[in-house]
């Protein structure tokens, strides 16, 4: 998971500092064109033509600060928070080991089909946790987003089960 979260991370990165790069050489080439594509954002967020010509003038007076714009304004992004690969790989092996642990905690210390009873509790539990906790830092509504991350998880779980069955693993003998 981590290694798949690095990829994935890193493969967006490399798009948005493409992008970047693109723009960079199309000021640097157009500077005209660039600022034209200013005066257009700036008309379309309410200000008039002559108030957008003249804030495009200016922000394209330092090559930085028009680079900075445009690809905030036209591409949507900020360049300092593009993310961290390494910081999103280490938060899901954390966050997936944390997880392994909870699920599995059961069979280490009981060997009944009351394992897959307790394992199921703990997971479901857990979701349902984090989901909380997640809407809560979100300002979202708390109920929901527990009860979505314990359906997802729920599912992916029933799923896994599932394939395990039809291919003939079983947790328990």
């Amino acid at each position: 998971m981590a290694a798949g979260e690095y990829v994935s991370m890193r493969s967006q990165r490399d798009v948005y500092e493409y992008q970047i790069a693109r723009e960079t050489s199309h000021i640097k080439n157009f500077p005209q064109e660039t600022e034209d594509t200013l005066v257009e954002i700036y008309q379309t967020k309410g200000l008039s033509r002559e108030v957008s010509i003249t804030v495009a003038r200016n922000i394209m007076a330092t090559p930085e600060t028009g680079l900075d714009t445009i690809v905030k304004e036209k591409l949507g992004l900020n360049p300092l928070q593009l993310g961290s690969p390494w910081g999103a790989s280490l938060s899901s092996f954390f966050s997936f080991s944390i997880g392994a642990i909870i699920t599995i905690a059961p069979y280490f210390f009981i060997t009944s089909n009351l394992a897959i009873t307790l394992s199921s509790i703990f997971s479901v539990t857990a979701l349902f946790l984090v989901g909380a906790t997640v809407a809560v830092v979100s300002s979202k509504n708390v109920f929901w987003g527990a009860l979505r991350m314990s359906m997802a998880g729920g599912a992916a779980a029933a799923g896994t089960f599932i394939i395990g069955d039809l291919v003939g693993t079983s947790i328990m003998s």
